[in-house]
């Protein structure tokens, strides 16, 4: 039987292919709590600060003790043994293979594309650094609102950030600028103030022979880190400009 528990896009649990319904905004937030805690008891103080955020309603305890009530029920029902919510007298753990869970399998993966470029595998990081990022399906904890849903999809966004910068630097250590461009492109149209991205979208056009846009990818970068940020390119990034000058 195959349990898999999503938190990159929406939060959701499958279930031998099938979606099981997890319940409301809230609960999805206990969810994915107890996820991103990967198998360490969360205190029952600060599950509500996640869910309620820093004034919670007076049955906040109630709530929660329903919303985990109900989770055990749904996990017992479609996956009995496999995802276990243990409590102590003040914490609740999830207790699931983290091959399970998207988020963890991602990172495994991550650890070791990191470890073949360290080793100077850049084929295999290739490999390892795609099957990492397919795993990510659009915005992290997606719909879920509040504060701490909020820095942690930005903690979520600088991870899988991170994994595009090394995957495409594995794949131009490769000589492979000309295969890698479009999606390079679209990565910073995605993140368009990333200096490493840009940089590197700067080398792929620049081996590829399209000077030009090389040269026009830092003006731009330039200009919205001005705009955006008030800084300037870092120094890295204005050494490559110039020796693509050159």
């Amino acid at each position: 039987m195959n349990l898999e528990i999503c938190v990159l896009g929406p939060v959701e649990m499958w279930w031998d292919g099938r979606r099981v319904p997890l319940g409301t905004p809230k609960q999805l937030t206990l969810v994915a709590a107890l996820v991103l805690a990967q198998g360490r008891p969360v205190p029952l103080g600060r599950l509500i600060e996640r869910i309620w955020g820093s004034e919670p309603p007076r049955a906040a305890h109630s709530s929660l003790y329903t919303y985990v009530a109900r989770l055990r029920r749904l996990l017992r029902t479609h996956c009995p043994g496999l995802a276990v919510i243990a409590r102590t007298a003040t914490s609740y753990a999830l207790e699931v293979d983290p091959t399970r869970v998207d988020l963890h399998q991602a990172r495994l993966v991550l650890a070791a594309a990191r470890l073949a470029t360290d080793n100077g595998r850049d084929a295999d990081a290739v490999r390892l650094y795609r099957q990492a990022l397919r795993l990510w399906q659009g915005e992290p904890l997606c719909g879920l609102r509040g504060s701490w849903a909020e820095r942690t999809q930005a903690g979520l966004r600088q991870e899988r950030l991170t994994a595009l910068s090394g995957w495409f630097g594995a794949e131009l250590r490769l000589g492979r600028h000309a295969e890698v461009l479009g999606e390079l492109s679209a990565a910073v149209g995605e993140y368009p103030l990333d200096e490493v991205l840009a940089g590197l979208l700067m080398v792929s056009l620049h081996r590829s022979e399209r000077h030009a846009d090389a040269l026009a990818t830092f003006n731009r970068i330039r200009a919205d880190l001005a705009d955006q940020l008030g800084v300037d390119p870092g120094a890295s990034l204005r050494r490559l400009h110039s020796q693509l000058l050159h």
